[in-house]
């Protein structure tokens, strides 16, 4: 099970993945909180900026392609240990 950005539980159907999601949000919080933040109102504009910039940088796209790279070579190992083999 995964927890998100916004601390909802989210079920995995592959225990062994972590969600493209995972990855974003995981990435985002890590930008937006690389500097303090002083305000509430600031928070909201920094998540807004940085979220920006990964989008506009194509993350979401390397994101996918990895998760899809990983689910291939779980099948291909039978949903055994495959992280080795990446």
């Amino acid at each position: 099970m995964d927890w998100t950005f916004r601390h909802y539980l989210v079920a995995s159907p592959f225990p062994r993945f972590k969600s493209p999601g995972f990855f974003y949000w995981s990435g985002l919080k890590e930008k937006v909180y690389s500097k303090p933040i002083d305000s509430v109102a600031k928070l909201r504009e920094r998540i807004s900026q940085d979220a920006e910039d990964i989008n506009s940088r194509g993350y979401a796209r390397l994101i996918t392609r990895s998760f899809l790279i990983r689910c291939r070579a779980c099948i291909e190992n039978d949903g055994k240990q495959f992280e080795h083999l990446l």
